[in-house]
């Protein structure tokens, strides 16, 4: 269980560092809390995906990304978002 745990925070670490290096890159772009939080959620699932099925990071991701899971995880999260921002 705590392979699993760890593997959903590197997930969600690596949400994190990309979300934030996008941000970064481009110059007078507001900040998206969406964007972020949607990115942190399909972390958290690759990290799921990867310490449940034992597969490798890479083809959890690649997975995922054929699944649809891109936006499945965004629709999911906007919304949670909305219920939570009325």
């Amino acid at each position: 269980m705590i392979e699993i745990l760890s593997k959903i925070g590197l997930g969600v670490v690596a949400g994190v560092a990309y979300s934030m290096s996008h941000f970064a890159k481009k110059e007078g772009q507001s900040f998206d809390w969406l964007k972020f939080v949607s990115t942190l959620g399909f972390g958290a699932v690759i990290g799921l995906v990867h310490g449940v099925l034992g597969l490798d990071l890479g083809v959890a991701n690649e997975l995922l990304v054929n699944a649809g899971a891109v936006p499945l995880v965004e629709n999911v999260c906007k919304a949670f978002w909305r219920k939570l921002m009325p």
